[in-house]
């Protein structure tokens, strides 16, 4: 019995040593690559610096295996928010809904968000067979207009008030029945004529909104004050601020036989205050007679955003423009096309029109993403004061002396 325990002694002994060596044997050696810090971005985690074993899939914190990262998830570095710009991509109005487009600054991600209407109570509605001009007699400073859908055959008139006409549905101003019946206003200081429109804005703070304003060609071609002895507008703007959204602008054209006439404008503004802004957006100017808009020097602002201006087409009868500006402007994505001057016989001012024509070389007029179409010229303006950008021309006159876009020194003026 002895000699069976001590052999089994032995024999658990020998194990014993077989098992230690085999451990030792089979003991890990790790081996070990080695992650970068790196930074989180807005389209990226990042992570802080670890060491990986490719054999057995631990982390560590070094780079000698002494310290296990337990929770892996604890490298990782979260992304970081998105650095947001935001800019207006449409101006929400009383009657249409705007959107923002944000743009990440890192990586360029966008995103458009919708602009609620502005929210609005009327104070005065005009009823379908109803005045504007009654409602605009009896509006307070602050009020606002609504108008019911109609043709409205009336000249508007305000003067000194602080007051906003909003159209519901298809309104349109169409001038008196008798053109004779215009009332002008008297010009101002430096300014050669009268004034004369079928929507005059004098000495006031006014937003009109989806309205048109439509000019009858006969019955302005039979007034000779409209033709030859005041400035004939669809819309005049004195020493006043006039902000127009989604106004359409139709029809300021003589006869055909008025050869050459200087006159018959969509917009004409002038001041003798220079803190006035006249701002157009989403609208249109079509069929005019000289110029789709005249902004004089003594306005402060001008910004043109989103609209159409639309001439009388290749024609032998007038030099058209479309903008004429002489003050810091903003004429931004809008749609030019036919104003081309084809008289003949050619004379010196064939092909002279200009879609946008800029007179001042000191204030600085921005003409960008813009389209041009069928015009003689697309932009003229200074070299000091004209920046232009992203402009698309298409089917331009193309005659000797025709220009996409020109920029003059003021030497040239």
């Amino acid at each position: 019995m002895k000699k069976f325990l001590g052999l089994l002694s032995l024999v658990l002994i020998f194990c014993a040593a077989m098992t230690l060596t085999g451990c030792l044997e089979d003991e890990h050696v790790h081996t070990l690559t080695r992650h970068e810090a790196k930074e989180a971005t807005c389209t990226e985690e990042g992570n802080s610096e670890y060491w990986e074993c490719t054999e057995c899939d631990k982390y560590f914190s070094d780079e000698n295996a002494e310290n296990e990262i337990t929770d892996k998830t604890s490298v990782i570095i979260p992304k970081k928010d998105h650095s947001w710009s935001e800019q207006v991509t449409k101006v929400a109005t009383y009657t249409r809904a705007g959107s923002v487009t944000n743009t990440c600054t890192v990586c360029g991600e966008t995103t458009t968000e919708t602009v609620d209407p502005i929210e609005y109570e009327a104070d005065i509605t005009v009823k379908a067979g109803g005045s504007i001009s009654a409602a605009i007699s009896s509006a307070k400073d602050g009020d606002i207009i609504t108008v019911e859908e109609r043709t409205y055959a009336e000249q508007l008139l305000i003067s000194d008030k602080d007051i906003t006409i909003i159209g519901l549905g298809n309104v349109v101003v169409c001038g008196p029945e008798d053109y004779s019946e215009i009332q002008s206003v008297s010009k101002i200081t430096g300014e050669s004529m009268d004034y004369s429109a079928i929507v005059a804005v004098v000495n006031s703070k006014v937003t009109l909104e989806n309205v048109t304003v439509k000019g009858d060609p006969e019955k302005s071609s039979l007034v000779y004050q409209l033709t030859h002895a005041t400035r004939y507008a669809g819309v005049a703007a004195i020493n006043s601020d006039l902000t127009m959204n989604y106004v359409a602008i139709k029809d300021i054209i003589q006869n055909v036989s008025l050869m050459g006439v200087q006159n018959g404008f969509g917009i004409y503004a002038v001041a003798t205050d220079a803190d006035l802004t006249l701002t157009m957006r989403y609208g249109e100017i079509s069929n005019f007679q000289k110029g789709a808009a005249i902004i004089r020097s003594s306005i402060s602002n001008f910004v043109f955003e989103g609209n159409v201006v639309k001439g009388a087409g290749a024609q032998g009868t007038i030099a058209q423009n479309g903008l004429q500006i002489d003050c810091a402007a903003s004429v931004t994505g809008n749609a030019f096309s036919d104003m081309s001057y084809v008289p003949e016989p050619v004379n010196e001012w064939a092909y002279g029109s200009w879609a946008v024509y800029v007179q001042t070389s000191e204030k600085e007029v921005t003409v960008k993403d813009n389209t041009f179409k069928s015009c003689d010229n697309g932009v003229l303006g200074f070299e000091s004061s004209t920046v232009v950008s992203g402009n698309v021309f298409e089917n331009m006159t193309d005659a000797e002396g025709c220009y996409d876009e020109y920029l003059q020194t003021a030497s040239e003026e």
